[in-house]
């Protein structure tokens, strides 16, 4: 990686800021998320990077880091399209190195007319001690915390059907009667998924955040950690889910739909039955099924009752903002 921009020491910390476009990957003592990689966020933006890293002197590796791009002329956020980033940390990261690490972060906003800071938090599930320690920080540092309820699944031993409603149970028989087939689908083209997409969406009136050519940038980008699974009604595909493997122990709900005139059958219930199996298959800890809130950020009733009614646990996942003076 460049040499940094800017660096800051104190008792045996360093923050060093990288500004770059693109951003190049740091050395990290800890695993990234993939939101979280250089290589995903090129994807995401083509402006500049504003990347912090904190050190423990002499080692060599970050303990943790936060990348911003500028969502306006004054505005900074954290990430720039993904559903999240934020800070990541080696688990031995303590209260006292973060909030060094983000005073930094502040310090050099202020000093070069920042006026807001916007951070989207993963998941509270993904690591509930660190989650709870960087909250603390975070309203202590006088951030407005905005929270969205998240749902996910925790991968068990227990069998799929154990888990869930007694009524989706039935669901699920009626799919296996019916002879639909499912399973991860390495055969249709990234085109041939999103056209299913785009016109399932369209039919139910739902917005779709994502555009063809960022679609395929994706799936292109990321062959291994984009996984498509499928639901097929003989030749027909009749349901998809898209995920993303965000780490060795998380997978992500990326896009799930499937065909309206197939509602009588839910056969997104057989497509979630088959992730389970997977991620269980993969030794994934945590399935995220994300938030369920409509493009106005309104709260879908009906997917967070279909989330639980398939084992989904409640979280938060929270988004904070600072306006610095």
């Amino acid at each position: 990686m460049s040499n940094p921009a800017f660096t800051w020491i104190y008792d045996q910390l360093e923050t060093r800021l990288y500004i770059q476009n693109p951003e190049n990957e740091y050395s990290a003592n800890f695993e990234s998320y993939l939101f979280n990689t250089a290589k995903h966020q090129n994807t995401q933006a083509s402006q500049t990077f504003y990347t912090f890293c904190l050190f423990r002197l002499p080692e060599s590796g970050a303990i943790a880091s936060i990348s911003f791009v500028k969502k306006s002329r004054n505005t900074f956020i954290s990430p720039a399209k993904a559903p999240f980033g934020g800070i990541q940390r080696h688990p031995d990261c303590n209260a006292y190195e973060l909030t060094f690490f983000i005073f930094c972060i502040e310090k050099w906003a202020q000093k070069n007319n920042v006026k807001s800071l916007t951070i989207k938090s993963a998941p509270a599930c993904y690591d509930p001690i660190f989650h709870n320690l960087l909250h603390r920080i975070y309203l202590m540092g006088e951030y407005q915390a905005t929270e969205q309820i998240n749902h996910h699944i925790e991968i068990t031993n227990r069998v799929f059907n154990q888990r869930i409603k007694k009524s989706e149970c039935r669901r699920l028989t009626k799919c296996k009667n019916a002879g639909f087939t499912v399973g991860l689908d390495q055969t249709s083209s990234s085109q041939n998924i999103y056209q299913f997409i785009r016109d399932s969406f369209l039919t139910k009136q739902y917005k779709l955040s994502i555009s063809e050519d960022q679609f395929n940038i994706l799936t292109t980008t990321f062959s291994k950690e984009i996984l498509v699974f499928s639901v097929r009604d003989a030749h027909q595909l009749i349901a998809v889910c898209v995920t993303v493997r965000v780490s060795k122990n998380v997978l992500y709900n990326f896009i799930p739909t499937d065909l309206l005139s197939y509602r009588r059958f839910s056969p997104m219930v057989l497509l979630f039955e088959e992730i389970y199996n997977y991620c269980q298959k993969e030794r994934i800890e945590i399935w995220d099924l994300g938030t369920s809130n409509d493009h106005h950020g309104i709260i879908k009733p009906g997917l967070v009752c279909f989330k639980e009614n398939m084992g989904g646990v409640k979280s938060s996942k929270i988004c904070y903002h600072k306006i610095l003076v």
